[in-house]
């Protein structure tokens, strides 16, 4: 009698060694798939890195005559010239130049047909 109880034993335990050597392989395998699709992620968003355009952010300013402040926006222009757009809105007629604005940002940067 106590022979099948422990054969029963000894045949539970096998049972569970092979389960147990089934399920670290399992998790092996998963780990390789998950490093691997890990990996193409990171190599898809350093190609989007580079490939991607900087956005751009428009600035429209409606003025009538002069520009209030414009060398408090040309301080804050400075060093991203490429990351912006100016847009005046202008009553017809007015120019902003050099004699307008003390700011280069916003030479000839007038909407044309504006509407008064």
């Amino acid at each position: 009698m106590k022979r099948k109880v422990n054969q029963q034993k000894n045949q539970h335990r096998w049972k569970r060694k092979v389960f147990a050597g089934v399920l670290m392989g399992l998790c092996f395998v998963s780990l390789m798939l998950m490093q691997t699709q890990y990996s193409r992620i990171i190599r898809l968003a350093s190609l989007r890195r580079l490939s991607a355009t900087k956005p751009k952010i428009a600035f429209l300013f409606i003025a009538r005559n002069r520009l209030p402040l414009d060398m408090v926006w040309d301080a804050f222009f400075q060093g991203e010239e490429d990351s912006f757009s100016v847009f005046v809105h202008s009553r017809p007629g007015f120019l902003l130049n050099k004699a307008t604005t003390r700011s280069p940002y916003f030479y000839n940067r007038q909407i044309n047909d504006s509407i008064q």
